[in-house]
């Protein structure tokens, strides 16, 4: 970054002043010329330099990483974070509710004999290559670990790649960054989070890409990329047979899945489950609701009524639902459960189309 001069007026009340016995310094009301920079910048400190110096900087509080503390995730295994690729044979990303930097979990990271990458194609989320294409941009993370040496953040555009200082190993997080000006001709934008050479786990949080050099990269910015949730209801008035299974979906419920599935035309994640029958069911006996997917497959997210309640919520299970992805909601009714109508809610989340 280069050192900026200012350009303005020193006016002393001494020199200035009436008495002239003063002594008068050399080019004492000399302009200091504000030069160098380039439109959209702004005169910063360059906190990266042994000696304090202003300069020129972009100031661009704009994070382009989608779920950037990793607060976004299902209860899958492997990678559970939504807008994130894991790659490295036998690795694993999971959920840390215990070290966490930002947020309420970070993401823990494991090599196990492969070099691991956790990483997100900036481009795919915001669908503009060209607009990154020469940009200078930068990338943080709050990352902590035992181990030196093998954990850094990196910047990749398909050309080439810049990488971090690696975590000095103390057991402590530690802030890291890097900046690069991506190539012209950059085929994507890619931040990614490594464990290399040694195996090891690593928690990753807070991560930040933004246009301009890393003196300008604060230690975290909220990201720039949300989307909407909405609830969905499913349910009748009618009773279900007790006995049965039915499946269901927004215009009621049939024992044919096909009759009442149903689909969103963006991928989304599926939480928060509520159900609510007419009746607890009878002594003993049980109301499982299971949200099904491609009418196959149980997903992690049901709720289960016992006789002590009528009503039930599955607040800990998130699971991933592919764009256009046929779903039912299926109701299990113990075989003397009595009849009962059954209410469902639940929370959609959409995401990237990619993710």
């Amino acid at each position: 970054m280069a050192e900026a001069e200012i350009e303005h007026q020193f006016v002393s009340g001494k020199v200035d002043g009436p008495d002239v016995t003063l002594v008068r310094p050399t080019n004492w009301n000399a302009n200091h010329k504000l030069v160098g920079g380039a439109p959209g910048q702004a005169v910063i400190w360059d906190g990266d330099q042994a000696t304090t110096k202003s300069g020129w900087g972009h100031f661009d509080h704009f994070n382009y990483v989608y779920n950037p503390s990793f607060e976004t995730y299902h209860s899958g295994v492997g990678n559970p974070f939504f807008g994130w690729n894991l790659s490295g044979a036998g690795s694993t990303a999971l959920i840390d509710a215990v070290n966490i930097r930002d947020g309420l979990v970070s993401a823990a990271v494991t090599r196990n004999g492969t070099d691991t990458f956790l990483y997100q194609d900036i481009n795919l989320v915001w669908h503009n290559l060209i607009f990154f294409r020469g940009q200078q941009m930068s990338a943080g993370v709050w990352v902590r670990s035992s181990v030196g040496s093998v954990a850094r953040i990196s910047i990749n555009d398909g050309i080439g790649a810049s990488s971090s200082s690696f975590h000095t190993g103390n057991g402590d997080w530690e802030y890291l960054k890097v900046s690069r000006t991506l190539n012209a001709l950059a085929t994507v934008v890619r931040v990614s989070l490594e464990v290399l050479t040694g195996n090891a786990t690593v928690q990753f949080d807070g991560v930040v890409m933004a246009l301009g050099g890393t003196a300008e990269l604060g230690e975290f910015v909220p990201s720039g990329i949300t989307f909407p949730r909405q609830l969905v209801m499913v349910g009748s008035i009618l009773d279900q047979t007790q006995g049965t299974t039915a499946y269901y979906g927004p215009w009621g419920f049939s024992a044919t899945e096909g009759s009442v599935s149903f689909s969103f035309p963006w991928t989304v994640s599926a939480q928060r489950m509520r159900v609510v029958a007419g009746a607890a069911p009878a002594a003993g006996q049980t109301i499982v609701a299971t949200l099904r997917g491609g009418e196959t497959t149980d997903t992690a997210l049901t709720v289960v009524l016992t006789d002590a309640s009528r009503s039930g919520i599955n607040i800990t299970d998130i699971v991933p639902v592919a764009a256009n992805e046929i779903l039912s909601v299926k109701v299990a009714l113990g075989a003397t459960a009595g009849n009962r109508a059954i209410h469902i809610v639940f929370e959609i989340e959409r995401l990237p189309d990619q993710f």
